[in-house]
């Protein structure tokens, strides 16, 4: 299973199995009964939402930059390639 799959299942449990949990045979059961439109439109919503994190807010920069400058660089580069990789995986 890609990212974008893992994160359509975490928006599908968040939007239908959380609210109401005793009406589907677990979360597996959930998942295999689950409607394949439903499915895709999650899809659709994680890789929006994994699209909006591509570039690192300030921050998470700062976050990286607190050994050094150039470590910062690289991280950020090596974070976006992380987001382009599940991105395309998707595909």
């Amino acid at each position: 299973m890609n990212a974008i799959e893992r994160a359509a299942k975490a928006i599908l449990k968040v939007r239908f199995y959380d609210c109401e949990p005793d009406m589907y045979d677990g979360l597996d059961g959930f998942f295999n009964e689950l409607d394949g439109e439903l499915f895709d439109g999650a899809k659709s919503e994680a890789s929006a939402a994994i699209a909006s994190m591509r570039d690192p807010t300030d921050a998470m920069k700062e976050a990286a930059d607190r050994d050094n400058t150039y470590y910062g660089h690289v991280a950020t580069n090596k974070y976006r390639a992380m987001i382009d990789a599940a991105l395309k995986d998707a595909e």
